[in-house]
């Protein structure tokens, strides 16, 4: 198998972390790099073509990279958070071709001439605006995957239902299968012989780090159904490296993970969901700049993944005591509370109080969780967290019935 993808810097400040080889083939390659005859090809610049080969020594595996005429860097505030990038726009400085009886290739931001030649393709866009899917979706006549989140889907099906629009490209595409990544929800799997999609639930973990887990999922299906995995079954192994992912941190993949056998580490299993939408209420102040864009940030993020949201600023929206009951109707018909708990704000405390009386889950989530602030949450059995995305990622499977932690977490 050959992947094809982007190399790219990677900053992210909260919690502060940092690869000068990052992006989604480079670790898409790092995640298949226990396994024999996986090579990669990017695009690098001449400063940093060095380290892309000694990065490459390390993994154990062959690669070549096409010259690009600068380097390119992904900047996240946090994971959960839309990346800024610098370095655009970059343009590769000769053709890039790859030719394999498998291919796994990713969307890449580069400007210039890509193309594949392969038996078997499987494409995640990495984009709504990667104007090369057509092209690459067309160009190989054997079995075609296709591995994208849902805005993704409904741009290249044009469709808004996520189903209709994988069913449209699989037609206009001739596809063989379109897998719709739902995040913490799973993925939906659409076979073109198959009449009724399936999904497969995503494996809750204790604790996310989100960045680079799509880039397991598709890897995974990759390896999975290029060594004659049904969709459903490559989409199953593709769920475990994700949550491996999460929840390790690690890269490389173990090769029992990869052909369905049980690992040390991965201990959860698939939410039995059926793409249920959990609701979400959205607890937190919203009166300085700081607080708002975090509120804003964290619904986008809940929608992104097909959660439903209530959010008081947005669903109700700013008053006095004729808002109380309008946010509290929409409380009690919540599944879960996540509450962003910095700055212990009055309002956000009695909600956490209204929702636990009436047994609906607390996912709580501060900066400091030593204080006596949190004696009465810890006490009643709600699930705090220090990281904003393992809070968002738990509030999501806690609405769909993983039971909680019974404490406080410094994740």
């Amino acid at each position: 198998m050959k992947i094809l993808g982007g190399t790219y810097q990677e900053r992210v400040t909260a919690p502060e972390h940092h690869e000068d080889l990052g992006g989604s083939g480079f670790r898409a390659a790092a995640a298949l790099s226990r396994m024999p005859d996986v090579s990669f090809t990017s695009s690098v610049e001449a400063a940093g073509d060095a380290l892309f080969r000694s990065g490459l020594s390390t993994l154990g595996i062959a690669g070549e990279s096409v010259p690009r005429d600068h380097a390119i860097s992904f900047n996240y505030l946090a994971p959960f958070a839309e990346p800024s990038i610098s370095g655009r726009p970059a343009r590769l400085e000769q053709p890039c071709h790859v030719a394999d009886d498998t291919v796994l290739a990713f969307g890449m931001i580069e400007d210039g001439d890509i193309s594949v030649t392969s038996e078997r393709l499987i494409y995640d866009p990495q984009s709504v605006t990667d104007a090369r899917t057509d092209q690459l979706l067309r160009s190989t006549a054997g079995p075609t995957a296709l591995i994208a989140n849902a805005r993704e889907v409904r741009s290249i099906g044009r469709r808004e239902d996520v189903e209709a629009a994988a069913r449209a490209a699989i037609a206009d595409l001739n596809l063989d299968v379109v897998v719709v990544k739902a995040g913490a929800r799973g993925a939906l799997v659409v076979d073109a012989t198959a009449e009724d999609a399936q999904w497969v639930g995503a494996i809750p973990t204790d604790e996310v780090w989100k960045i680079g887990s799509g880039d397991a999922f598709s890897a995974g299906f990759a390896y999975a159904w290029g060594n004659g995995a049904f969709p459903t079954d490559a989409t199953r192994v593709a769920s475990r490296a994700a949550a491996w992912c999460c929840s390790t941190r690690t890269m490389a993949l173990p090769p029992q993970l990869l052909t369905g056998l049980d690992v040390d580490g991965l201990t959860g299993t698939h939410l039995d969901n059926d793409g249920r939408q959990p609701t979400v209420y959205l607890a937190g102040p919203f009166f300085t700049v700081a607080e708002r864009w975090l509120v804003d940030t964290c619904r986008m993020f809940l929608l992104e993944a097909g959660a439903n949201v209530f959010s008081p600023i947005h669903d109700v929206g700013p008053g006095a005591e004729e808002v109380a009951q309008a946010d509290l109707d929409g409380l009690a018909d919540s599944d879960v509370v996540l509450a962003l708990l910095d700055g212990w704000d009055a309002g956000t405390l009695f909600e956490t109080g209204w929702a636990t009386a009436r047994n609906i889950p607390i996912v709580g989530v501060a900066a400091n969780l030593g204080g006596i602030q949190t004696t009465m949450l810890a006490g009643t059995n709600a699930e705090l967290h220090q990281d904003v995305t393992t809070a968002l990622y738990r509030a999501i499977w806690i609405g769909l019935g993983t039971p909680r932690r019974r404490r406080a977490r410094v994740d």
